[in-house]
């Protein structure tokens, strides 16, 4: 159905992307060192009222007219990621909160600069891969953007696929619908390709999170985690004893099994997230601005120490990865905890369970702010090459963040999550502490490129715990090393 401009006037009362503007701290580690948190923390200052923040927004675009251009954009099918929501296109409205917000948004753009906002979905993130890739070395100007999985745009950008966002004019990052301190992570040489908009949900749907079974919290008698979250006492080690507690092996073969009540369910990803929670990123900004590997030190291994006792004790806890009965284990009502995305509060709805929500827990109670993990799905956007206007995307992509900053909050975070979703008011006070918490690891963001180097420590972890840390990180200092001067040797000889 084609578009109707009858929806400009109406847009923007309801957009939100949490985690644009943004503020990083520096934090003791655990070890008693300051460490370079790369946390990035949304709504930690009051925002202006949305109406006034929202045309604050769009009074800073300029004006033009740019004569009926096709602004194709190259994205991953939001079908193939987990169910998870893309804001980036709609068709036609469908009574959809989000959908219609986001064509109501691109309407308005298009109509702001006579252009017409068009999307090629792809079947995920590698094909995508391929797309960005393939189109590239042809010379084919056929996207004005693509926008999909920030690990694989980190590669594809060494391939000289990109333009460097620095040298577009139009885009300024200090300007609130780009996330600056993202920027800041993802400079190489002083480059940067990928980048965090306002005009995604996704990153806040891939947000880790810990789903609670309140019905097995009351029948253990077990602490009120939302209580632990407010005193500042949720940590591993609390979650681990509730763990423990909920934990019922009702065959008596000293293993969690089918039928068993098991107090934590999580998979490979758990493991990234609970370093993140503990303020343990995997990789640093050194001094000069070059990456430092994170693993190995007294706090890294504490860390390791700590959720290795919560994911490998295997009277208390189920490892999706390897037992095919864990992945029903939390709708069926038999375990206590679960990991997840913000995503799954909506998959979860209609799961017949008091269902809650908290943040990963902190390292100790001594750690000042919960943090979660920005997932490396997270849909960053590049302008490929070649393109014939780069000035004109920059701008086209600023009035995307700015027609949306304000309000995909309203759709997405205020009535989809909080008014739909959330079963009571607890569970919309964690909504707020968990994307708060939003924290970024470049490590993880750019595990593509490290190989074996990020992978092989959450192996090692989980095959025997911290013991072998040690030497383990010993040769991934070694190849991360290698890794970095040859991807800042790439930097060096590309655009």
């Amino acid at each position: 159905m084609k578009r109707s401009k009858r929806f400009v006037t109406v847009l923007l009362a309801a957009i939100l992307l949490c985690g644009a503007a943004a503020c990083s701290e520096s934090e003791m580690n655990n070890d008693g060192s300051e460490a370079n948190s790369q946390e990035i923390s949304a709504g930690n200052t009051p925002e202006p009222a949305a109406e006034e923040t929202e045309q604050s927004d769009i009074d800073l675009l300029p004006d033009a007219d740019y004569e009926g251009f096709s602004f194709n954009i190259l994205s991953t099918d939001p079908n193939c990621l987990w169910g998870w929501r893309v804001s980036l296109y709609a068709e036609e409205e469908n009574g959809e909160p989000l959908n219609d917000a986001v064509f109501r948004r691109n309407v308005a753009v298009e109509d702001r600069y006579n252009i017409t906002i068009t999307d090629d979905a792809d079947q995920d993130s590698g094909p995508t891969s391929e797309t960005a890739k393939r189109t590239a070395l042809a010379g084919d100007d056929v996207y004005s953007i693509m926008s999909y999985g920030v690990k694989w745009q980190l590669v594809d950008a060494q391939n000289g696929c990109f333009l460097n966002l620095y040298k577009v004019e139009s885009i300024d990052f200090d300007a609130p619908w780009w996330n600056r301190e993202c920027a800041d992570l993802l400079t190489i040489q002083g480059k940067l390709y990928p980048a965090f908009t306002a005009f995604n949900v996704f990153d806040n749907e891939a947000l880790g999170a810990i789903y609670v079974n309140n019905d097995l919290v009351a029948n253990f008698n077990l602490e009120s985690p939302y209580d632990l979250v407010r005193e500042g006492r949720w940590t591993f080690d609390t979650m681990y004893e509730m763990e423990k507690a909920a934990s019922i092996d009702k065959d008596g073969d000293g293993v969690m099994s089918p039928g068993d009540t098991v107090g934590w369910v999580g998979g490979v990803g758990s493991f990234n997230i609970f370093l993140t929670a503990a303020n343990q990123p995997h990789v640093l900004i050194g001094e000069g601005g070059s990456y430092v590997l994170n693993q190995g030190t007294e706090g890294s291994i504490a860390a390791a120490e700590k959720i290795a006792r919560v994911m490998n004790d295997k009277s208390a806890s189920a490892y999706l990865n390897e037992q095919g009965w864990a992945g029903t284990s939390f709708a069926e009502g038999s375990a206590l905890l679960r990991e997840g995305g913000v995503a799954n509060l909506s998959t979860f709805r209609e799961l017949e369970l008091s269902l809650g929500v908290v943040p990963p827990p902190k390292f100790d109670e001594a750690q000042k702010q919960y943090r979660t993990m920005a997932s490396n799905q997270s849909m960053t956007i590049v302008i490929p090459k070649p393109n014939a206007d780069p000035e004109r995307t920059g701008v086209i992509c600023s009035a995307l963040g700015a027609y949306s900053r304000v309000p995909l909050r309203e759709v997405y975070y205020e009535t989809m999550l909080k008014k739909k979703a959330a079963r009571d008011e607890e569970t919309v006070e964690m909504l707020d502490i968990i994307l708060a918490g939003k924290s970024v690891d470049v490590g993880v963001l750019n595990e593509n490129a490290w190989g074996s180097v990020i992978s092989g420590y959450f192996s090692s972890i989980r095959a025997s715990g911290a013991e072998q840390l040690a030497s383990v990180t010993a040769s991934n200092t070694k190849q991360f090393n290698k890794m970095v001067e040859k991807i800042e040797n790439k930097y060096s000889e590309i655009d």
